[in-house]
This record gives structure tokens, C-alpha cells and sequence, in this order.
């Protein structure tokens, strides 16, 4: 049986019949009375790099260009490179755009393709929190289902 005195607690053992002091202590956490905002640092940037890895660009589904769209789920101004290589044979650079995203905001970039029979787009962010769909569009400005790759379909390289 705990009956308080002071700061101590009397308890009654059932098993001798003798009373024993336990001292209590309680730490109490304490506010923090400097007035400032916790330091939050700003994240460091992680570099992921993402593929559509080939894509063919043939007659009956050919794009006249494709499409990059970038959405910047985070708090902080991000940037991506957005890179276009043809792939008949040896890999060639076609197109290397960066773009700066806001926060909390997309952005997006257009590389023209028609003359390319198979390409690779890469993309390059700084943040894992930026998500990237690769569209293509023919020469009427439509979407091309054949190269629609969004997030989850694009392979991550790095």
C-alpha cells in the first residue's frame, strides 16, 4: 500500500510486515526558454538519376517530341537535367536542358525527336522528392501512348 509523504513513498511489504522508504524523483523535461526556432538544415541533396532506358521511334509510333514533366514535392528549390541521346548504334548526346523547380511546383522541357529511329531520355534531380514522367507527342501535339513512362516505370541508374 503507497501512501505519499513528502518525497518519499512509505510501502508496506506483505511478505516481512516492514515499511521502507523509496525516494521519487521526477525529471521534468525543460522548456526550451531561448525563444528560437529549432535548427532545421537544409537537407543535402540526393542524386538520382532516372533512364527510359530505348525507346523506338518507328512509323507507326513515332513522336515528334517528348515531353519531360518534373513535380518538386519538396520545401526546396530543386534542379534536374533533362538529357536526350539517339541510339542507332553508338550512343550520341542530342539534348542536355536543366531546368530550376520551385517548391511545391512542376516544371517542364521539350526536346525534339523526330529525327531520331531510337533515343534514351535521362533524367538527373537532386532530391527524391522530385518525380519525372517522360511523354512523347506526335507532330499534331497529341500524346503517344507507345512513350508514355511515368515515375514508377522509368529505371533508376543512380
Amino acid at each position: 500500500m503507497k501512501k505519499p509523504i513528502g518525497k518519499a513513498t512509505k510501502i508496506s511489504s506483505k511478505v516481512t510486515g516492514k515499511a521502507t522508504k523509496v525516494s521519487s524523483q521526477v525529471k521534468k523535461a525543460s522548456p526550451q526558454v531561448s525563444g528560437k526556432k529549432p535548427h532545421c538544415p537544409k537537407p543535402k541533396p540526393v542524386i538520382r538519376v532516372y533512364s527510359t532506358g530505348p525507346l523506338e521511334n518507328a512509323a507507326t509510333n513515332f513522336s515528334a517530341t517528348v515531353f519531360t514533366k518534373l513535380l518538386n514535392n519538396s520545401a526546396f528549390t530543386r534542379t534536374a537535367v533533362v538529357t536526350v541521346f539517339k541510339l542507332n548504334g553508338v550512343k550520341v548526346l542530342v539534348s542536355t536542358q536543366t531546368v530550376t523547380i520551385p517548391p511545391n511546383s512542376s516544371a517542364f522541357v521539350t526536346a525534339d525527336v523526330a529525327a531520331l529511329a531510337q533515343f534514351e531520355v535521362q533524367v538527373r534531380v537532386n532530391s527524391s522528392r522530385v518525380l519525372v514522367g517522360v511523354f512523347g507527342k506526335t507532330a499534331a501535339d497529341e500524346l503517344n501512348p507507345t512513350h508514355r513512362l511515368v515515375h514508377d516505370e522509368l529505371t533508376r541508374i543512380l
